[in-house]
């Protein structure tokens, strides 16, 4: 063996769970699914735990699954979405191994080589504690999480994905083909991804229906009945032949550090500090065409204590100087003590920065844009950052969810709905209101006459997805006004009697 170590951590309900907290009300306790629409036809793709308990399975149309499990809760597929999730959580790995890979469409490949005595405890072992950290810190995440830890990548996937009920493996050194012996042959698919379907058939046909039954025969007449694929499969998994991961390349962290001969304590030298780091992180990020979104500002005083500061910006930034100005608000916080040996920057948030150009005589806009994104940078500094927003439209024709808080300046603007006339307040729940008839309500406990309008407009709620906000099912709503001009947002639940009126908005 080559001594090293891989971890493999299979996510086999990753676009469920990544989708579960955009379900908004959607409970738990409920089965989900992912379809995706063929004509005028709804499949489902990917399942949770629960929906597979059921007795679902993917490739069911929708009216049959619905038909088996009427509280299903349905999201739509995005096979894009996953792969972008996927790749965030193998980022997230990184305080784990920097040498980390995305496996298949739903794992991530970790290189654990002499990582494992970081993790050792008094009553653990390394590896122990690192997948039981890694599956701990993905369910707190959302996700669940197979785990296995084998001398070769492909046999960490095989026990992963194939190992049974146990959700996590070590697998020694010496004992391999022990520990792969044991799993049916199809676990060679998490191996060689490429391997056929009608491979599997075949060898079950002839009664090798597990790995343990192959390691035994030759391999080149494995290979001749059955394909050099399989035959390569099972060696990459026994360690006979490479199987290499490609680890994400590794970028050096985005910060920089300053050491004193004595420590300094007055304001004017520590600004000069900070300025020198400020000079070097930005003219590194000027290099590499990016900007950063966070700065993290840490003081090392003389008697080992330390101090750390943090600012956040609208919009990717590189200027020192503005940068500086941010952090001149919090200087007067900065307590040196006996004298601060060191300092460390880090830019801990950072995106692309590209260049704009503007013409000759300057912007032509009507305001001063970096002046805007300053000012926007103090209040989200002095406020905090998820305390200054914006409102953003949202694909959705439901009121309630046709508009998200975003950042204030966005990198591009989507446009509005124009389904209609909406109000400029809606009430974070609908308000019973009376009918008293005649034309009059009452609202908030006063007699109040109505004329209508506009309406009704019915609304209905959005088939894939099981919103107790919407359980009363299709809407009727109605722009009215009283006597004084003021204009109401009402609307009445279709189809259902009595007829309930509820106020949902304010004009």
């Amino acid at each position: 063996m080559s001594g090293r170590r891989y971890l493999c951590l299979w996510l086999p309900f990753l676009p469920t769970d990544r989708l579960r907290p955009a379900a908004g009300e959607a409970p738990l306790s409920v089965p989900g699914a992912t379809v995706q629409r063929v004509g005028n036809s709804a499949f489902l793709v990917a399942l949770d735990r629960m929906a597979r308990q059921r007795g679902l399975r993917s490739g069911m149309t929708l009216a049959s699954a619905q038909a088996v499990c009427p509280d299903l809760t349905v999201l739509p597929h995005d096979p894009d979405g996953d792969r972008a999730r996927l790749y965030e959580l193998a980022l997230w790995c990184d305080r784990f191994t920097p040498l980390v890979a995305v496996d298949g469409v739903d794992g991530l490949m970790l290189d654990t080589a002499g990582c494992d005595p970081l993790f050792e405890t008094d009553t653990d072992s390394g590896e122990a504690v690192l997948i039981r950290q890694a599956r701990e810190g993905l369910a707190a995440l959302g996700f669940h999480a197979s785990a296995a830890l084998a001398s070769t990548s492909g046999a960490a996937a095989a026990l992963a994905r194939y190992g049974g009920r146990e959700e996590w493996h070590v697998a020694p050194d010496a004992k391999l083909s022990d520990v792969l012996s044991d799993l049916p042959v199809t676990a060679l698919s998490a191996v060689e991804p490429g391997l056929d379907e009608d491979v599997f058939d075949g060898l079950v046909r002839v009664g090798l229906r597990r790995i343990g039954d192959l390691i035994g025969v030759p391999r080149a007449a494995l290979a001749a009945r059955f394909g050099l694929a399989l035959a390569s499969a099972l060696d990459k998994a026994l360690g006979q032949a490479p199987r290499p991961i490609a680890p994400r390349p590794i970028r050096p962290p985005y910060r920089v550090r300053l050491r004193f001969p004595d420590p300094i304590g007055d304001t004017p030298d520590i600004e000069a500090a900070l300025r020198r780091l400020l000079d070097r992180l930005c003219r590194r990020l000027g290099d590499e065409g990016r900007g950063c979104r966070r700065l993290d500002w840490t003081l090392y005083r003389a008697d080992r204590t330390e101090q750390s500061l943090t600012i956040g910006t609208a919009r990717p930034a590189r200027d020192p100087n503005r940068l500086f100005r941010l952090f001149a608000e919090k200087l007067k916080t900065v307590e040196p003590g006996y004298g601060v040996d060191s300092m460390l920057l880090a830019a801990t948030g950072v995106e692309a920065c590209t260049a704009t150009q503007e013409d000759g005589i300057g912007a032509v806009t009507g305001y001063d844009r970096t002046a805007l994104e300053t000012a926007i940078d103090r209040l989200g500094n002095r406020l905090g950052a998820d305390n200054v927003f914006r409102l953003a439209p949202v694909d959705s024709h439901l009121p309630d969810r046709a508009q998200t808080r975003t950042a204030v300046l966005p990198d591009k603007s989507a446009p509005w709905s124009k389904s209609g006339d909406r109000p400029l307040r809606l009430l974070n729940a609908p308000y019973p209101i009376e009918d008293l008839g005649g034309h009059s309500f009452r609202i908030f406990g006063r007699r109040t006459a109505l004329r209508l309008l506009r309406g009704p407009e019915r609304i209905a709620p959005e088939w894939w997805r099981k919103d107790a906000f919407w359980a009363g099912g299709a809407r009727d709503y109605y722009d009215v006004e009283d006597e004084t001009g003021r204009r109401f947002w009402i609307y009445s639940e279709a189809g259902n009697r009595p007829v309930r009126w509820y106020l949902h908005g304010l004009f």
